[in-house]
């Protein structure tokens, strides 16, 4: 009977701590389960952006090549050393080649990883065009308002960008009760973001790579905006560019 009762009492725990935050846990479990960037499934949840397709880019002619084959190999040789998938090679708004990975096609999705930070940075550029963000001298407590009468507000979206905001980095952890785990992977992964501590260096002092920056670049183009990250990305960038 009391293995029953013990039993009973560890399941609805279990079930409690799981649908407190089942993207963390399902999340969590992907972590142990995909180690390949070219593994998409587990990273959950996604969503699809589409392009209106109104522009291709155009693929060169024969006539139209202007790169020597010679280079594009050496290119092809220097791609599969260090274990790309795919190398795009575009000259002046023209695919001039395409090298693929053996096993691997253009149609195949990859994680963008930190690829994406390049995307973040337009979109960034596209707000203060919009007159939403003023400058990037602004400091990020203009949205992050959690943060207000904090020095961590005080923190300009330039050095956000620069990679040297002065904010602490999160040590690797397999806790997921921890917010090391938690700022990447739960469903509500703001509220880690925003505990993260100042380091021991000033703002604009040093070059520190960390992702909690481009977190809240992200989290200040929503609150610019008014509109989810997903939605930004479509309308400002994918759509007008086809």
């Amino acid at each position: 009977m009391k293995k029953l009762v013990l039993l009973i009492v560890v399941c609805i725990v279990v079930s409690v701590v799981y649908w407190d935050d089942p993207w963390l846990w399902r999340k969590y479990v992907g972590f142990f389960s995909s180690g390949s960037p070219t593994e998409v499934e587990p990273l959950t949840p996604d969503e699809e952006i589409r392009g209106d397709g109104s522009y291709v880019l155009p693929v060169a002619t024969e006539a139209e090549r202007v790169i020597p084959a010679a280079t594009l190999d050496a290119m092809h040789a220097y791609a599969a050393e260090f274990g790309s998938h795919a190398l795009i090679t575009v000259h002046k708004g023209i695919i001039q080649d395409e090298w693929y990975a053996p096993h691997w096609e253009r149609d195949n999705l990859t994680q963008s990883q930190s690829m994406h930070k390049s995307l973040l940075g337009l979109l960034i550029g596209v707000a203060i065009e919009d007159g939403v963000i003023e400058s990037v001298d602004q400091p990020v407590g203009a949205w992050v308002t959690e943060w207000a009468g904090d020095p961590r507000g005080e923190i300009t979206l330039r050095n956000l960008l620069y990679m040297s905001s002065g904010l602490g980095q999160y040590e690797f952890t397999l806790n997921p009760f921890d917010d090391g785990i938690r700022w990447l992977n739960s469903g509500r992964s703001i509220e880690p973001i925003l505990r993260t501590p100042l380091a021991d260096w000033a703002q604009g002092s040093k070059w520190d790579y960390n992702n909690i920056n481009s977190e809240l670049l992200g989290l200040v183009l929503e609150r610019a905006y008014g509109q989810r990250y997903a939605e930004i990305l479509r309308d400002k960038l994918w759509l007008p560019m086809g």
